[in-house]
């Protein structure tokens, strides 16, 4: 598929999705939670693709993505300290 037609799809899908009108890392944070569910914001961080993102702008996408009901957090089982993120259903 050539490149302008992946950016096509890619921005007709943020729109049927509602993420079109954030900012570039919050649609990579809220690509990357749909992609590892019960995933926790420090994963996020150490992953590869964030490299260049700061924590502090990991944290504030999460909490965008919470404001608007996109995501939902919850404690984990095993160890309560975790807090996983999820895309909500």
């Amino acid at each position: 598929m050539k490149l302008f037609k992946t950016k096509q799809l890619m921005a007709y899908k943020e729109m049927i999705l509602g993420i079109d009108v954030f900012s570039p890392p919050t649609k990579d944070v809220y690509a990357f939670i749909e992609e590892e569910a019960d995933t926790t914001v420090s994963s996020i961080h150490k992953h590869d693709y964030f490299s260049n993102i700061s924590l502090s702008t990991i944290k504030r996408a999460v909490t965008i993505l919470l404001s608007h009901d996109l995501i939902e957090i919850n404690r984990c089982n095993q160890d309560r300290r975790k807090q996983l993120i999820r895309v909500k259903v």
